[in-house]
């Protein structure tokens, strides 16, 4: 769940926190969980753009990005 971050980081979601993973954690997280060869899908929930959408939205596509260049790093090394 996105509302694992921290609120102040990450306002866009279904019941925001003043405490949590900082924005930099939870990129950080997808970077290592792309990286490592047991994960194999990412799933992101609870993002609310009714609520906020522009912090929040850009948060979210960062870390699908990081999983994903985690990911390419992985099949990298097996090659």
């Amino acid at each position: 769940d996105i509302d694992a971050v921290c609120g102040a980081d990450c306002p866009g979601v279904s019941c925001a926190s003043p405490q949590g993973l900082s924005a930099q954690e939870a990129v950080d997280i997808c970077l290592e969980a792309g990286r490592h060869p047991k994960v194999s899908i990412m799933d992101l929930s609870e993002f609310n753009p009714v609520v906020e959408s522009y912090r929040t939205g850009k948060l979210a596509v960062m870390m699908f990005y990081h999983f994903l260049v985690g990911l390419a790093q992985r099949r990298r090394t097996l090659v």
